[in-house]
C-alpha cells in the first residue's frame, strides 16, 4: 500500500474514527507508508499555498501535460516558496486534472486547504509517527508582574511584526512569522544580512516600517502590516529589529545553552550598528531594581513608546516556551480574541454595532466577555451591515486589566478595539486565542 489511492483509503479509515488513540494507532500501522507521510506533512507544516475555496471553485480540472506540475510534491514546494497568481492558478488546476479519480483530487483540494478533515492535529500526528511535522518555536515574552529574577536588561517593546530569520551554514536565508509561515519578498532585509556576513544563525526580531516621518506607534504598525502582508515580491521599506540570536543548531535541536548575557555579546559582536534595513532594539541598561523599571516605563509611554521588554542575564532563549525570563511591561496589555457574536447598539448607534461578544482562553479555560470601544461611526455601519468580516475572526484588542467576579468569571478593563488591521490574519479558533 503506497499510492495515492492507497492514501484515500486511510483518509477515510480515519474518518470513520472518533477516538484520538484509534485515529493515532491507524497512522502507527501505516507509518511506513511514505505517500502517506508526504500527504500529511504537506497538509499540516507551516507552509502556506494561498489557495481558497474560492479559488477551488473557479478551477476547471483539465489536464495539460505541457502546463502542469510532473511531481506533485514540487507543486506544494513551489507554491509554498511563491505568491499565487492566475498562472500558478492554472497549473494547479491541470495538475489536479491530470488525476483521473474524483476521490484522488478531492483529496489533493484538502491538502491545498490545509485541511484532510481527519480530526486531528499537529500534536497527534507527530505521536503517532514521531517528528513527521517540524514546529516553527519561538520564545514568547510573560507578563511583568513586579518581580525580578536577578539583573535583567532592559530594552524598548517593539510594535511591530514578529519575524524570525533563519541563516543556514551556507548563508540561505528564511524569513518566518510567529506561526511559521513564510514571509517573501524581504529582498532589502536580505541583502542588508549578506552584507553582514552572517551564517549558521538564528534570529529574532520584528518588521517595522522606517519610521522617517516619525508618525505615532498605532498609525505605523498599520503601515507595517500592510506592507507585510501585501503580494509583492519586492516588500520595500521595512527594516528588521533584533532582539535574539542563537546558532542555527539551537533552533533545530529546541534548546539552546546560551544565555542571554552571552547572546546580547553575540548580538553586539555580528550586528552592532547594523544598517539602514537591520538593526538591534533600543537598550536601556542593566537593573535588578523594580522601581527603576517602572521609572523607564513611564519614560517610554511618555514618549509614545508601548513600553518595555525585559531579559534576565542569566536566561537562556526557551524555544515553544513563556518563561520568566523574559518579561513584558506596558501600561495597556495586549490579547488576542475571537469574535462569536455582533450586537446592536441603542440610542444613536441603534442600527449599528454597538459592542462585539469574543471568547478567549485565560488560564487555560474560556471565558466571554464584551469589546465595545474603540469603533468609529463608519466602521460600526460597516461590520453591522456585513457581520462576517469579524464573526469568527481573532482581533488583537488592548486593555488596562483582567477582571474576575465572585462567580469565577473573568472579564477585561477597558477593552478597545484598534482598528481592522488588528485582525488576525495569521490565526483562527479558540485556541489561537492569547491574553498578556
Amino acid at each position: 500500500m503506497n499510492s495515492l489511492s492507497d492514501v484515500v483509503k486511510i483518509i477515510k479509515e480515519l474518518e470513520g474514527v472518533s477516538s484520538t488513540k484509534g485515529k493515532e494507532h491507524i497512522l502507527r500501522v501505516n507509518s511506513d507508508n511514505e505517500i502517506l507521510k508526504k500527504v500529511l506533512y504537506y497538509t499540516y507544516s507551516d507552509m502556506q499555498y494561498g489557495i481558497k475555496k474560492t479559488t477551488v471553485k473557479k478551477m476547471d480540472f483539465l489536464p495539460d501535460e505541457e502546463y502542469m506540475w510532473v511531481n506533485i510534491w514540487k507543486m506544494f514546494e513551489d507554491l509554498s516558496n511563491s505568491n499565487i497568481n492566475n498562472d500558478l492558478v492554472k497549473k494547479v488546476s491541470n495538475t489536479i486534472g491530470f488525476f483521473n479519480d474524483k476521490e484522488q483530487q478531492d483529496l489533493l483540494i484538502r491538502m491545498l486547504l490545509k485541511d484532510l478533515r481527519i480530526g486531528m492535529n499537529v500534536k497527534s500526528i507527530n505521536k503517532a509517527i514521531p517528528n513527521l511535522i517540524p514546529k516553527h518555536e519561538i520564545m514568547l515574552a510573560s507578563k511583568f508582574e513586579g518581580k525580578l529574577k536577578g539583573k535583567v536588561s532592559m530594552s524598548l517593546k517593539m510594535d511591530g511584526i514578529r519575524c524570525s530569520a533563519l541563516v543556514d551554514n551556507d548563508g540561505n536565508i528564511q524569513f518566518l512569522s510567529r506561526q511559521g509561515h513564510k514571509i517573501l519578498g524581504l529582498n532589502e532585509i536580505t541583502n542588508a544580512i549578506e552584507k553582514l556576513g552572517l551564517k549558521g544563525y538564528f534570529i529574532d526580531g520584528e518588521l517595522i516600517k522606517i519610521n522617517t516621518d516619525n508618525i505615532a506607534s498605532d498609525d505605523n504598525f498599520r503601515l507595517t502590516t500592510k506592507i507585510v502582508n501585501s503580494k509583492s515580491d519586492d516588500k520595500r521599506g521595512l527594516e528588521f529589529v533584533v532582539f535574539d540570536i542563537t546558532p542555527i543548531e539551537d533552533y533545530y535541536n529546541g534548546k539552546s545553552n546560551l544565555s542571554y548575557e552571552q547572546r546580547l555579546e553575540l548580538m553586539n559582536e555580528l550586528i552592532g550598528d547594523g544598517n539602514k534595513f537591520i538593526r538591534l532594539v533600543e537598550k536601556f541598561g542593566v537593573t535588578d531594581n523594580v522601581e527603576e523599571v517602572y521609572q523607564k516605563l513611564n519614560e517610554v509611554v511618555a514618549d509614545g513608546k508601548e513600553g518595555l521588554i525585559l531579559n534576565t542575564l542569566n536566561g537562556v532563549y526557551s524555544f515553544g516556551k513563556r518563561p520568566k525570563d523574559i518579561l513584558k511591561v506596558k501600561a495597556f496589555s495586549d490579547a488576542d480574541v475571537l469574535v462569536v457574536d455582533i450586537l446592536e447598539g441603542e440610542g444613536r448607534l441603534e442600527g449599528k454595532l454597538g459592542k462585539v461578544k469574543v471568547q478567549f482562553k485565560y488560564e487555560g479555560k474560556v471565558y466571554t466577555s464584551f469589546v465595545g470601544s474603540g469603533f468609529n461611526d463608519v466602521e460600526r455601519e460597516y461590520y453591522w451591515e456585513y457581520k462576517n468580516e469579524l464573526i469568527n475572526k481573532i482581533i488583537t484588542i488592548k486593555y488596562f486589566e483582567i477582571s474576575k467576579n465572585e462567580k469565577d468569571g473573568v472579564s477585561f478593563r477597558f477593552p478597545t478595539w484598534q482598528g481592522k488591521e488588528y485582525i488576525r490574519t495569521d490565526k483562527q479558533g479558540i485556541d489561537d486565542t492569547n491574553v498578556d
